[in-house]
């Protein structure tokens, strides 16, 4: 499993790291293509805000050329972090699924080739998760389950706007819903 997070769209982003230049969308890809590229059997994942705090190469453009990115990639499965939030419910969905980003309009994103997942989100009109909770990859014959989980501070870390209608699963509900699903999916923790 070769797997990035808190990408926040710093596509053309560097820093100095021992005293050399790190970062950037294309030295990235290069490091995740050797690592597929060594084996036979992969799956790529990003583990929650890919989007979000971004940088103007992709925030002015509502993250889709992060979206877009990712799809070129080949990402396999993501999950929610905090900052996929930040622009409310609907501007997630819309870069998740497709569709015309909710703020003026202007941007219509493409969606995610790839599946998103998080259990612990709750839509409150529907009583539903947000999101499909989980997905399963087979890789090299072998069934891997991913269930994702959001931090449990994030309605702490965004406005309240950006999480109006859903709810937050308790610790306890958390693990109700993990165990069901590892068990209705035999899915080993």
């Amino acid at each position: 499993m070769i797997g990035i997070n808190d990408l926040h769209g710093q596509l053309d982003t560097t820093s100095m790291v021992s005293d050399k230049k790190a970062g950037s969308a294309p030295i990235l890809a290069t490091y995740l293509k050797e690592a597929q590229a060594k084996y036979e059997h992969s799956l790529l994942f990003h583990n929650g805000d890919s989007v979000g705090a971004s940088a103007p190469v992709s925030s002015l453009d509502r993250d889709e050329p992060t979206m877009e990115w990712m799809n070129m990639m080949g990402f396999d499965v993501a999950s929610l972090g905090n900052h996929e939030f930040d622009q409310g419910i609907a501007a997630l969905k819309a870069q998740i699924f497709g569709g015309l980003d909710p703020k003026e309009g202007k941007v219509t994103h493409a969606g995610a080739k790839f599946d998103y997942v998080n259990a612990n989100v709750i839509e409150t009109a529907t009583g539903k998760t947000l999101i499909k909770p989980y997905v399963i990859k087979e890789v090299g014959g072998v069934k891997i389950g991913f269930i994702g989980l959001v931090t449990k501070s994030t309605p702490a870390k965004v406005s309240p706007s950006g999480t109006a209608g859903v709810r937050f699963l308790s610790a306890e509900e958390e693990v109700e819903a993990v165990n069901k699903m590892q068990k209705n999916c035999k899915i080993r923790v």
